[in-house]
């Protein structure tokens, strides 16, 4: 009977934990409470590649929702940025308003933001 040492294993094992995205939204997701009108939040794409990515587009679910680009281009130094702000009182606490931001990645042009509105405790 072949034993392997662990250290032999451990290659493996580390392969079939899950590792983060080269390229993804930080955060991926926000939960909000309802105490106030709006809310202001700033996303960053960041871009662990050797290659510059850029956003090219957004577009959002809801009317309730404005998000601007302030820097397109992510690098492994400076990540993308991008600003959102939320009417709460036109937000349903139902549904999640979803942002699409699609770049010029071909491995991942399309990534998503979700904000959920709770209601008051």
């Amino acid at each position: 009977m072949n034993f392997y040492p662990l250290f032999q294993l451990w290659p493996l094992i580390l392969g079939l934990l899950p590792q983060p995205a080269a390229i993804r939204l930080e955060p991926e997701s926000v939960v909000v409470t309802d105490t106030a009108r709006y809310v202001s939040l700033h996303v960053r794409l960041v871009n662990e590649t050797d290659s510059a990515v850029f956003i090219e587009k957004l577009h959002p679910s809801c009317g309730c929702v404005l998000a601007n680009v302030q820097k397109n281009k992510a690098t492994k130094e400076h990540p993308g940025d991008i600003y959102v702000s939320v009417s709460l009182e036109r937000m349903d606490t139902l549904q999640p308003v979803v942002i699409d931001v699609f770049t010029n990645n071909p491995t991942t042009p399309h990534l998503k933001f979700s904000l959920l509105k709770q209601s008051k405790p």
